[in-house]
């Protein structure tokens, strides 16, 4: 490892790989994880069986009684978990597209790509795609398919001898609304039962999670986020 100096701060690296040592942006972060570990504990410690913070994070360390620790690792600590994860890919999908933009307002939300997918999921939900597709498959696989599409036509739409940040973010909140409007035509015509199960879908649930729930999302967001840092380097 080598050690310079820049203006004001330290910067180490390895080989190619250099970062500048930010002793504010560690003590930051250092203090959103202590204060993540203490929301969790709180949220796992609510229910039926309610359990203090400090034995919470006691079980959740491996300490505390067997009781306390199948109430934590089993029941209610998976949905914590899955939750983070879910939260975690929002905030990488947000970053990766005001990088691409180079727009602080630039989000999936925003550009119809979370339009794009909810498109697809409510389309096969009610027009009957999911009793041949099944849910757990069929579904997901309707709604990254509906994004990656309205990702491509967004990016030709936005192409004139290039692509700029302000005329993508402006076709995308253009193909936004349409896609939102479409979906909501979609839940008005569809049965009611299917209109329920889709509204569900999009509002997303943690009812029910449990650690093979939690496995892809971990598996999802550490391969993206490898990608993404990695190429912060490039």
């Amino acid at each position: 490892m080598t050690t310079t100096l820049v203006p004001g701060r330290p910067r180490f690296g390895w080989g190619p790989v250099t970062m500048v040592w930010r002793p504010r942006l560690v003590a930051v972060n250092v203090g959103l994880l202590v204060l993540v570990f203490l929301l969790v504990c709180l949220n796992v410690g609510q229910g039926d069986y309610p359990i203090s913070v400090p034995d919470t994070a006691k079980a959740i360390l491996g300490g505390g009684n067997e009781a306390e620790r199948f109430i934590v690792w089993d029941l209610r600590l998976p949905r914590s978990v899955v939750g983070l994860l879910v939260g975690a890919g929002f905030a990488m999908s947000g970053a990766i597209w005001q990088s691409i933009t180079r727009n602080p307002l630039a989000s999936p939300d925003l550009l119809g790509i979370t339009a794009g997918a909810s498109a697809g999921a409510v389309a096969v939900i009610v027009f009957g795609g999911a009793a041949f597709l099944g849910t757990t498959i069929g579904v997901p696989a309707a709604a990254m398919a509906g994004g990656l599409l309205t990702g491509v036509v967004i990016y030709l739409l936005a192409w004139r001898r290039g692509i700029e940040g302000f005329r993508l973010v402006l076709i995308g909140v253009a193909v936004n609304g349409i896609l939102l409007a479409l979906t909501n035509w979609m839940l008005v015509i569809g049965e009611i039962w299917d209109a329920q199960e889709a509204t569900v879908w999009l509002n997303g649930s943690l009812n029910g999670r449990g650690w093979d729930d939690a496995a892809p999302a971990a598996i999802a967001v550490g391969v993206i986020g490898t990608v993404a840092l990695a190429s912060t380097f490039q």
